[in-house]
């Protein structure tokens, strides 16, 4: 009778094992990922890329084609113009996508792309509308930005978190390389002959545009045959994920007036490092053309490898940070350090008296205020070196430690908010700097360029010791006592 007792305990205690080895092996997630997807999506994000840039070097000639006595000023407003549609464009997609899937919000997004690059090739044509079209048409462009997030959150909820490094690692190569090409896709097409048809005028800022349209044709087939219209989220099941939900609503500690401080710092820093790309995209042309002298065509031809080497400075740092003992400098440093890099970059910028002065023989409209010639290696250093790799490795970090200072606390309201504040440091920008650019150059822009760096810096080491390991570690100590204590409640 003992021993039918002893074997039925046995067996309940087997039963139990099997319990719970089969709740251990039971997996959260589905293993399937969809990497074929996910490839293909770093294919298309290679072309958004290339949509990205390739307007840039070509903007300020398009604009003096269409109108030799265009005004630098709204250069800078069809930037902003370009801007705050991303700002506002950007979260409200991100909601949609929660709630309708993948693939539809993307097909709306590239849609309006494709529109925005059918505008902008048929500018010739506008006669005297053609600065409402050109404001529409970068309006239109700033869907851009939330086309790219929805293939980088279609990647990076397709996978594990081992794999997640990964599939961004995919998404980053893609996109960094359509950048890069974009300038020398656009140099390229100064070699394609000019055509008229039916009326429109196909040259090489007109050409372009019109192929962009197409490739974003392409992207709403590709996407609505390869991919899924809700893809499958690798995550906990949504039993899990339901008492997850209600723990982080009910127990989720809030943030401390310490943590505040600190977010609207990098908040500062988010905006201040999205200055330096606004600034430098916007008076590269006409800076240049004043400078050397150079056409329309010289400009293409010769800025496209700059902005390329920017690109691969920015993705070769990035990279090396990543895969050597570079990364176990403390985060600090490699932050005070890219910021550093930013102020010297500025600095280089300024019309110092030592500089030679500008040839008598330009006669552009916007050489008044351009005296100085900034030679032209030290311009490649500070584009390529000080620029592309400190705007690269300053986004990361302030990713990161945000991510560090915030633990399991708000993370997707507060980085949309940084996100937020990059694209209005972007629209606002271009709007300072074409008052003062056409009255003293770069002097004013300069200034104030490496003042705002430099008061980031100050502000960040007087600020670092609370964004240490340590710091980090005794809140989150404290986050757990106060999420004890509120269960416990």
């Amino acid at each position: 009778m003992r021993s039918r007792r002893a074997s039925s305990q046995d067996l309940k205690a087997i039963g139990s094992d099997f319990e719970i080895q089969a709740m251990i092996e039971e997996p959260d997630v589905v293993d399937d990922a969809p990497w074929d997807a996910i490839r293909l999506s770093a294919a298309l994000l290679c072309i958004l890329g290339i949509n990205s840039s390739i307007f840039t070097p070509g903007l300020w000639g398009y604009l003096q084609s269409l109108d030799k006595y265009a005004d630098v000023a709204w250069l800078g407003r069809a930037m902003s113009t370009q801007a705050v549609t991303s700002i506002l464009a950007d979260p409200f997609f991100g909601w949609c996508q929660q709630h309708y899937g993948f693939r539809v919000p993307l097909k709306v997004t590239v849609a309006l792309v494709a529109l925005g690059n059918v505008l902008y090739a048929l500018l010739y044509v506008a006669g005297e509308w053609r600065y409402v079209v050109l404001v529409a048409s970068r309006a239109l462009l700033g869907f851009l930005a939330p086309s790219i997030t929805l293939f980088r959150v279609f990647a990076t909820t397709s996978v594990g978190a081992d794999e997640r490094q990964r599939a961004c690692l995919y998404q980053l190569a893609g996109f960094i390389t359509g950048l890069a090409l974009g300038p020398f896709i656009q140099a390229a097409f100064g070699y394609v002959p000019a055509l008229i048809v039916s009326g429109v005028v196909l040259d090489k800022y007109s050409w372009p545009p019109a192929v962009m349209a197409l490739s974003s044709c392409f992207i709403l087939v590709v996407v609505h045959r390869h991919f899924p219209g809700r893809h499958v989220k690798r995550g906990p099941k949504p039993e899990k994920a339901e008492r997850d939900e209600m723990d982080s609503q009910n127990t989720a500690p809030r943030l401390r007036r310490s943590d505040l401080i600190i977010l609207s710092l990098l908040l500062y820093l988010y905006a201040a490092v999205s200055i330096a790309s606004a600034a430098e995209y916007m008076i590269a042309a006409p800076l240049t053309r004043a400078m050397y002298g150079w056409t329309d065509a010289e400009f293409l031809v010769y800025h496209w490898p700059i902005q390329t080497g920017q690109c691969l400075a920015g993705t070769a740092a990035s990279l090396i940070v990543a895969a050597t003992p570079l990364r176990k400098i403390d985060h600090r440093r490699q932050l005070a350090f890219a910021l550093s890099m930013l102020i010297i970059g500025s600095l280089s910028l300024y019309p110092w008296p030592f500089y030679p002065s500008v040839s008598p023989q330009i006669t552009q409209q916007i050489t008044t205020s351009v005296t100085k010639k900034i030679p032209l290696p030290l311009y490649v250093m500070a584009m390529v070196i000080c620029y592309g790799p400190s705007l690269a490795i300053a986004n990361s970090l302030l990713t990161s430690i945000t991510t560090e200072v915030l633990g399991n606390r708000q993370q997707g309201l507060v980085h949309s908010v940084m996100s937020a504040a990059g694209g209005v440091g972007t629209a606002l920008w271009p709007l300072f700097a074409i008052r003062f650019f056409p009255v003293d150059g770069t002097r004013t822009i300069s200034l104030c360029n490496a003042s705002i760096y430099g008061i980031g810096l100050l502000m960040f080491l007087a600020a670092a010791r609370y964004l240490g390991p340590r710091a980090v570690e005794e809140d989150a100590e404290a986050d757990d006592t106060e999420m004890a204590e509120r269960r416990a409640q």
